[in-house]
């Protein structure tokens, strides 16, 4: 789970006493020594436990990937491999997610055209639903509500998605609460942002 912390285990009954290596991929991320001395290389998140086992602090959906752990003697050499999947309940900014900015009131005139877009990122892929004044959001050739995967390094791995509301024209009666909101296996977040029209 998203900044949670993980373990991944490497148990091993291996005699005279072995060194394990962790590899991310292909890459060697992590030794615990025949003696117990342990070293990560370049990654302040891990450690090696005693028993060998990968502890991960904080995970995030970069650390997300197949994990080996070799352990090897003058008698023995074993391989085994976990996969690691990072989920999360929706993250979600309404406007610009890097940057932060959001803004939870917007003011327009008559005739203006309004974009508001809602950037969430989540994995499973989350479901996007535009609601406004708390009901289901109809769509009309001018109220126009589009979809589309978008890609943030080096986020690639989890369900990055923008659903962008337009509304051309903007009229009085489009004023109010519009809620962009984000569902998944593990929860529903939500962002709300008032619209006002004035002549």
């Amino acid at each position: 789970m998203f900044g949670a912390t993980t373990v991944l285990p490497c148990q091993h009954k291996a005699q005279p006493l072995a060194i394990v290596n962790w590899q991310l991929g292909s890459r060697l991320i992590a030794i615990k020594q025949a003696n117990g001395a342990t070293q990560t290389i370049n990654d302040a998140k891990l450690t090696v436990r005693q028993d060998g086992g990968l502890v991960i602090k904080s995970v995030a959906y970069g650390d997300a990937g197949d994990f080996f752990c070799v352990v090897l003697n003058i008698r023995f050499l074993a391989s085994v491999k976990h996969t690691l999947k990072v989920e999360s309940v929706p993250l979600m900014g309404v406007g610009h997610l890097i940057s932060g900015n959001y803004t939870k009131q917007h003011a327009y005139h008559v005739g203006d055209n309004v974009t508001i877009d809602c950037q969430v990122i989540a994995m499973p892929v989350p479901v996007i639903s535009w609601t406004k004044n708390s009901q289901a959001l109809q769509t009309t050739q001018r109220l126009k509500v589009t979809q589309t995967k978008i890609e943030i390094a080096p986020l690639q791995i989890a369900g990055t998605l923008q659903s962008r509301l337009e509304i051309i024209g903007v009229q009085t009666s489009d004023a109010g609460t519009y809620t962009c909101n984000a569902t998944n296996t593990h929860g529903v977040t939500s962002k709300a942002i008032s619209v006002s029209v004035t002549q």
